[in-house]
């Protein structure tokens, strides 16, 4: 019965290990790559962007190229959004 108590002990700690590593791969100290502009020709829109994990400071209002639909899809406009209902 010790034996298994030990294995498991040993598996956890191995996952708790694993999960700390990508914890930290993932941090927010990694380079944030920039938003690509959009093609010249293309009709614009204003979105609000982020290219890196991290604070919502990190996020940008930018203009992108605007989504076309396909074929059983719809372009649907936001006009206003929250986080919770009392907003």
């Amino acid at each position: 019965m010790m034996l298994r108590y030990r294995i498991l002990v040993v598996i956890l700690t191995i996952l708790g290990i694993a999960a700390a590593a990508g914890a930290y791969v993932l941090s927010s100290t990694s380079p944030c790559g920039e938003v690509e502009p959009p093609p010249a020709a293309a009709e614009r829109m204003k979105a609000v962007v982020h290219q890196c994990y991290g604070s919502p400071d990190i996020l940008k209002i930018v203009e992108v190229a605007k989504p076309t639909p396909g074929e059983n899809e719809m372009l649907v406009r936001i006009r206003a959004a929250s986080v919770n209902p009392a907003d």
